[in-house]
Parts: C-alpha cells; structure tokens; sequence
C-alpha cells in the first residue's frame, strides 16, 4: 500500500488533493492500493469523504482503499476538540468504498481507551478494522 498523508501533507483545510497523480506514484511502485492518512481534523471532516469518493472513481480494478483513522475519530464530537469525530462523516458517506480502517491509537495518550475506539469505529464502519498501539515505556 502507498500511504498518503501524515500530519502536515494535509495540513491546510484549502489543500487539493491530487488522486491522480497518487495512483500514477502507486502504479510506478507497483502498489496494492493507496493508504489515507488524513489529519486535518472535525471541522473540515467531509474533505476525507471527498478524497475517498474521488480516489475510488480513479482507481484501477483491484487495487484497495483503506484510511488512517485518529483515535478518537470515530468518538462523539466535544466542543473544541478537533479530533473526536473527524472521521465519521467519512465512515457514513464514504465507509463503502473503504476496504478497511486503521485506528492509529499510537500517542493517544495513557488515559485512551483503544476497546471504546474499535466499538465507536464499528458503529459507523462494519469491515476490517486495525488498531495499531505502543506497547510498554516509549523512549525520545
């Protein structure tokens, strides 16, 4: 899979995503799929959707779609908090054509609870859903 994305690849809200040339860069690396790791956070929560939508319209026959998902963004929105619940507009409007989701639980911090994350991302998403974690003391 080619990921796309991180923190700061999609750090403006204005950013235009560029599907094609993505798929060009998959194909060239002879890829499986392309990876979306989107972080721009709740307020601007259908750009995911949209590069999802727009991905799958490009895509060759067979090659997969799958999506980074923050932690808690399939949790509840809370006033303020630009991570709870930025991605489910994306799981509602999009989780079809998404052959499966990643949770990035890693640096969620110790008071995240990665069973409530996978039961609130299964609420919004029924396929394959991955939880990837830290385990024990991280060091600089």
């Amino acid at each position: 899979m080619l990921s796309v994305g991180g923190g700061s690849y999609w750090s403006s809200p204005t950013y235009e995503f560029q599907p094609a040339n993505c798929i060009a860069l998959m194909k060239d690396l002879g890829c499986d799929g392309i990876d979306l790791d989107w972080e721009v956070g709740a307020d601007h929560d259908g750009q995911l959707g949209y590069a999802i939508e727009q991905l799958k319209r490009l895509m060759p026959d067979g090659k997969k779609i799958s999506f980074c998902g923050w932690s808690t963004g399939a949790m509840d929105k809370v006033g303020g908090d630009q991570f709870r619940g930025m991605n489910i507009s994306a799981l509602v409007q999009q989780g079809g054509n998404v052959d499966w989701v990643n949770v990035m639980a890693y640096d969620a911090g110790p008071s995240f609870d990665p069973k409530a994350a996978l039961m609130q991302y299964r609420k919004y998403y029924k396929g394959p859903l991955s939880l990837g974690f830290e385990v024990g003391t991280q060091y600089p």
